[in-house]
């Protein structure tokens, strides 16, 4: 397939219903030349790889960081996925992890609440069955899709298992797809 022009770019990503982003070159934040674009907002990988195929572009993970422009990009390279909640987790560290069910929470929380009767510390063990409680409440909300992260015994998150972005710590994550253009004069403008 021939690449499209910048204006047909736009048309095709307004009447997709996705935006169009700048890339940057490296994590400074400024935008590169305008010889590919982001595309993003896609639901699925699936409708991710269609629209690659339709039209040339190539699946990517992207990432920005809060105070850039918001159309500012950087591409990280070639995702052949969806993310995941263990992408999330991993981002997160060690203290966090996914409750993969109810009966495995609770058999934490009885454990640690025990050594906490054995010792003295009646105020920590009601708190951790507050936790509990909480972590509870979580899972009966909890949707076929979708797991819960703990943080030390805490309920922290419920985000999808598979997902096309998230935000942690000043940065989003988004797969998308890049798609590059044939330059003419009319579009070396920047995209508003």
């Amino acid at each position: 397939m021939s690449k499209l022009s910048f204006d047909e770019i736009i048309d095709l990503v307004e009447s997709e219903g996705y935006t169009i982003g700048e890339r940057c070159l490296e994590l400074s934040g400024y935008p590169r030349t305008n010889e590919d674009r982001p595309i993003l907002g896609f639901d699925t990988y699936e409708e991710l790889e269609e629209f690659c195929s339709r039209y040339g572009g190539e699946p990517t993970l992207f990432k920005r960081k809060d105070g850039w422009h918001g159309t500012f990009w950087y591409a990280t390279g070639w995702m052949g996925r969806a993310l995941t909640a263990d992408d999330y987790l991993e981002d997160l560290g060690d203290d966090y992890n996914i409750a993969y069910s109810l009966e495995e929470e609770t058999s934490y929380i009885k454990e640690v609440v025990g050594e906490l009767l054995d010792n003295g510390f009646m105020d920590e063990a009601i708190k951790c069955i507050v936790k509990l409680s909480c972590i509870k409440d979580e899972f009966d909300r909890l949707e076929d899709d979708e797991v819960i992260i703990t943080c030390q015994g805490e309920y922290f998150d419920t985000v999808k298992e598979k997902m096309m972005n998230y935000y942690h710590d000043t940065w989003k994550y988004e797969v998308g797809c890049l798609l590059s253009y044939f330059e003419t004069e009319e579009n070396n403008e920047d995209y508003e």
